[in-house]
């Protein structure tokens, strides 16, 4: 059986729905795609908070205890 010729086909409606699918993807505001913090800038920062964390423990410590 032909379709009528004002039915829209599965073709005509999948492409319909592809086009909303992109203008409303394209209505969406983007995230900020800046510049991600690298494995060895994590590990540096981790290595500066441990010894961050060993200078305070070090000087409390030393305050509490009276150790040198």
């Amino acid at each position: 059986m032909r379709p009528r010729s004002n039915d829209p086909t599965p073709a005509d409606q999948f492409e319909a729905y592809i086009r909303e699918v992109e203008a409303r993807e394209a209505a969406q505001p983007r995230r900020p795609t800046g510049p991600r913090s690298t494995w060895p800038q994590r590990a540096i920062a981790l290595a500066v908070g441990l010894a961050l964390w060993a200078v305070i423990l070090a000087g409390l410590s030393r305050a509490v205890v009276g150790w040198p």
